[in-house]
């Protein structure tokens, strides 16, 4: 039976006039009382200041760490649902919208999410050469002062005071501009801003690209703070019928967690509002959960990063205690504090050079030391060959993943990230990014993310138009980061299927694959286009490297001609329908 709970019942005026957090606070104190219950907010505006939110620390994979205020914490907290019947939650400053924290059987529906006030800063591109740019910001939109030769932008509650990178925007599009890229700026110091006439900004320093005039360009001055959703050890989480028309970081973030719903999550710029970014990261991303990660009927535009990233963490082995027993250390700041083992997992231990797993055991106990060690004590010998320095990842704590009928695209970056064993199926989307459509790698050298993929399907998608922008080398990408390649060495990934996809693209560089055993590309429409000029330099359509039993039948290619079809050390490559 559902115990209905009207927001409302705790509100002492009207609720587009009031502070809701403390107000939301108060009503979820009384939701703990009940069995089953449904928190409804009738169809409204209702606004969240972090003033007296709720707060607590908390380490957020891929995220910044920190002690946050929250709008909705839903910690420890069972079988609840959040309905908001359509109504628009609209934040002011540095505060997080919805923590489900140790929690089980949570829903939260029919909600949109804003903030008054974006963690970027936007303006055209008036002049630009190599040891400068001029952008005309509004001042009404994104404040901003100028303090001894820096750029300050502020809102409401908070300031920053450094400016990390810019983006450049296509006006006609509202996507990156053709080629183009970050221009990032590693040491806040190198660049000067002065106000060469009223709304008039003038950056100088020494820019590697040269910006084209009339173009728009996005400006990051904020950390990755506040996501809009933050999944954590919880289990059963749906996320259905919701707007993040803005986080100030990813969209959705769930880590440790078993069993989450993405069903017609949008994560997009409000219409009409003039605003170039949705999420200042990812769309959503999922680090080390388990069970089955479902996204369906969901829409990722123009975030600053990928629509969604699925994978989990390698440690490396820092010292070795005794014969049963090693430290390992998170590499990644932004991984600090995740601890994803557990006792009874089974771990791997994985050579960084190749990224071969060479030995697994058991966990007997988990002894963490602080948010950057973990001791682990295991149930088997360590074995003579670790040292110092290998990796270790934890392949039981990995998802399976399906990724069906969404949309995602005018983005930085790529389309979708997999890197996870479990089983996936990318079906029936449409992938519209400036990078690569797919990107399928492991990496144990910057960012640390596991591991080898073992079944994937990726079929009857539609690839538009896909790496205009340099994120990526071709529309389907599998890159992992393997430092030593041998003939007689084993693949890194397994049994990845192409099949059935429609892919539209004006560079002929529609598949780089590097470490795969089994790989098939079956059925697929290669269609050419002329939305850009070709820049890769690929000299064929799918470019196969060091991968083994790899079957490539009945492609059709339109387009494209004299190109040849497919290239590099092939073990099996069946005959070819093509087109041209």
């Amino acid at each position: 039976m559902k115990n209905c709970i009207n927001i409302i019942e705790f509100a002492d005026s009207r609720p587009d006039t009031l502070d809701m957090a403390p107000v939301v606070f108060t009503a979820l104190q009384k939701c703990r009382q009940v069995e089953n219950p449904v928190l409804t907010f009738p169809k409204g505006t209702y606004h969240f200041w972090p003033d007296k939110a709720f707060e607590q620390f908390y380490f957020v994979s891929n995220n910044d760490q920190g002690l946050k205020r929250i709008a909705f914490p839903l910690q420890g907290i069972q079988n609840m649902t959040i309905d908001g019947n359509d109504s628009e939650f609209i934040f002011h400053g540095r505060i997080l919208p919805f923590v489900v924290d140790g929690a089980c059987n949570i829903t939260i529906q029919n909600v949109k999410i804003d903030y008054e006030h974006p963690f970027y800063s936007q303006g055209e591109i008036i002049d630009a050469g190599y040891e400068f740019i001029d952008l005309r910001i509004s001042k009404e939109d994104y404040p901003y002062r100028i303090e001894r030769g820096s750029i300050i932008f502020y809102r409401d509650t908070w300031e920053s005071t450094a400016v990390f990178s810019f983006l450049e925007i296509d006006p006609k599009t509202c996507a990156p501009a053709y080629k183009i890229g970050d221009e990032w700026i590693h040491n806040p110091g190198d660049i000067t801003a002065e106000e060469v006439r009223e709304g008039i900004v003038r950056f100088r320093g020494t820019f590697t690209k040269l910006h084209g005039k009339g173009n728009l360009m996005v400006i990051s001055h904020e950390k990755r703070l506040n996501p809009g959703f933050f999944i954590t050890g919880s289990s059963e989480v749906t996320l259905k019928n919701i707007h993040i028309y803005h986080a100030g970081s990813m969209g959705v973030i769930g880590q440790l967690s078993h069993n989450i719903t993405l069903d017609g999550v949008k994560v997009l710029p409000r219409p009409g509002a003039g605003r170039l970014i949705s999420a200042i990261s990812d769309g959503a991303h999922f680090v080390n959960c388990t069970g089955t990660v479902r996204v369906e009927n969901c829409i990722f535009e123009n975030q600053k990063d990928d629509p969604l990233n699925v994978h989990g963490i390698y440690t490396l082995i820092s010292r070795i205690y005794a014969p049963d027993t090693i430290e390992v250390e998170f590499i990644h700041y932004q991984q600090f504090g995740i601890n994803i083992y557990a006792a009874g997992d089974r771990i791997a231990f994985v050579n960084r050079k190749s990224l071969l797993s060479y030995y697994s055991a058991a966990i007997k106990e988990v002894i963490p030391v602080n948010q950057k060690y973990i001791r682990l004590v295991l149930q088997e010998a360590i074995p003579d060959e670790a040292a110092v320095g290998d990796a270790i990842e934890n392949p039981g704590r990995m998802p399976d993943l399906v990724v069906r009928n969404c949309c995602a695209g005018k983005n930085r970056a790529r389309g979708f990230l997999i890197t996870t064993p479990g089983k996936v199926l990318v079906e029936e989307n449409t992938i519209y990014s400036a990078g690569a459509g797919i990107l399928i790698t492991g990496d144990c050298n910057f960012w640390f993310e596991s591991g080898p993929v073992k079944d994937v399907t990726i079929r009857k998608n539609r690839f538009v138009d896909c790496c205009y922008g340099p994120w990526g080398r071709a529309v389907i990408d599998i890159n992992p980061k393997v430092g030593e390649v041998r003939g007689d060495m084993e693949q890194y990934h397994r049994n990845i299927f192409v099949e059935n996809n429609h892919i539209r693209a004006f560079d002929p560089a529609i598949l780089a694959a590097l470490s795969v055993e089994g790989l098939r590309f079956v059925d697929n429409t290669i269609q050419q286009t002329a939305t850009y000029e070709p820049y890769k330099g690929a000299d064929v359509l799918l470019d196969v490297k060091n991968c083994e039993d790899v079957t490539i039948v009945r492609n059709t290619v339109i387009g494209f001609e004299g190109m040849k079809l497919v290239s590099g050390d092939v073990w099996l490559c069946e005959n070819v329908s093509a087109e041209k």
